[in-house]
């Protein structure tokens, strides 16, 4: 174990950890050779130097190619981390040679993108100037790994129910109160008031059953002594359901940003019917226990301080 500890603080090189991310995203000594430009020998050699000297199996030939050990799989994540954060340093280095005054990168969630960056973004950029931000937008599937690999540094939006766990810590910006809404050439898009036995009769676009956000909208219905409607889909996909609620068939709740968004842009009406139960939580998934870069932190307190009293969809009378 002291040989372990010597080797990791001392003589564990970069290449190295190259190595391991490389063989662990191709699983192939040609193919490893091939994109490291050197012998297939010398990828064999280097590979068992690196087990010798760890003291440790990190791979193992199969019929499927080279299949990491529980060894090999804990050091590729470590090394994702650590070459990472040095592309990290390279690009604040950069950037603040050519004039930048740092940087961060930040993944958006699909409702966060139209409807809670731009704003926030603006506002950084008139405060800093020189500060550069690089946006990946994609769904939690796509953001999480690139934000535990350290690709990015924060992912913002509306966070899932189950946000915070032994990985990642969550920074809550607000709650946002949802919307009910439709294509505004919907029957229902200009009416001052709607009764539930009309909402029970439109195409409904719900999400999953199950989900917290579920379980306030069937509860409505059943207070107003209604069954849930049958003509529904289950999606929680926010372009998606703006999709289908242009054609003006459903209806559905967004997060009432979002709604006041595509309102804006004439695309969608907000029907006046609310759910106070109804909220999702706006906030920002970060890595547990990193130190976020200045530039990050700045982004953090930006947000932070425009959505402070962020202001919900109003309460509506509903009949």
């Amino acid at each position: 174990m002291n040989s372990l500890d010597s080797f990791i603080r001392s003589q564990l090189k970069l290449r190295q950890l190259q190595l391991l991310v490389v063989m662990d995203d191709l699983r192939n000594v040609s193919k490893v050779a091939n994109y490291l430009h050197v012998s297939q020998p010398a990828v064999s050699k280097a590979l068992s130097e690196l087990e010798n000297n760890i003291g440790l199996k990190l791979f193992h030939r199969t019929i499927h190619g080279m299949q990491p050990t529980i060894y090999g799989s804990s050091l590729v994540v470590y090394a994702r981390r650590i070459l990472a954060e040095l592309g990290k340093a390279r690009d604040e280095l950069r950037a603040l040679i050519s004039g930048v005054e740092g940087k961060v990168s930040i993944g958006a969630l699909p409702a966060a993108a139209a409807a809670i960056l731009p704003g926030a973004i603006d506002q950084l950029k008139t405060q800093s100037p020189y500060t550069a931000i690089a946006i990946m937008e994609g769904t939690m599937e796509v953001l999480k790994p690139r934000l535990l690999s350290g690709e990015i540094e924060l992912i913002v939006g509306i966070l899932p129910e189950e946000s915070a766990h032994a990985e990642t810590d969550a920074i809550f910006i607000y709650q946002e109160k949802m919307a009910l809404v439709t294509g505004v050439e919907h029957p229902l898009a200009n009416k001052q008031q709607i009764t539930w036995d009309e909402l029970q009769s439109t195409p409904w676009i719900l999400p999953p059953h199950g989900s917290l956000t579920r379980q306030p909208i069937e509860e409505e219905f059943r207070y107003h002594h209604l069954s849930l409607p049958t003509n529904y889909i289950e999606s929680v996909s926010t372009m998606v359901n703006v999709g289908i609620l242009q054609l003006g068939q459903a209806i559905a709740f967004l997060p009432g940003s979002v709604a006041r968004y595509y309102a804006r842009l004439g695309v969608l009406a907000i029907l006046p019917v609310s759910i106070p139960a109804l909220t999702q939580q706006v906030g920002i998934l970060h890595v547990k226990d990193q130190t976020l870069s200045p530039s990050a932190r700045l982004f953090i307190a930006t947000l932070k301080n425009r959505f402070d009293g962020e202001e919900n969809i109003p309460e509506a009378a509903v009949s």
